[in-house]
């Protein structure tokens, strides 16, 4: 058992390590792809990094632009896709 924690820095959780990735399929509704360790194993880029730090930050889904759309429309969350603050006035010419 590992102590492990959440993007979250007030939240940790305990985590069970399977022995093999065949013990986590018990968990896992879905098959895992071939290369589950790989995924695991890889960095992610600063690009990849920045989406999830900011979608964490503003509570919002994480995902492609039109999942994300989807699902916030459907839990109430279309406010965390917005840009923050007042909108800015339109400058007439």
């Amino acid at each position: 058992m590992l102590l492990g924690f959440c993007l979250m820095p007030n939240h940790l959780h305990f985590v069970v390590q399977p022995k093999t990735p065949e013990a986590l399929s018990a968990f896992i509704p879905i098959p895992l792809p071939v290369d589950w360790n790989h995924l695991l194993e890889t960095p992610l880029s600063l690009q990849e990094l920045s989406r999830i730090r900011t979608a964490v930050n503003r509570q919002a889904p994480f995902g492609s632009p039109d999942w994300q759309t989807m699902i916030a429309k459907l839990l109430g969350l279309v406010s965390s896709l917005t840009p923050r603050g007042r909108p800015r006035k339109i400058q007439e010419k």
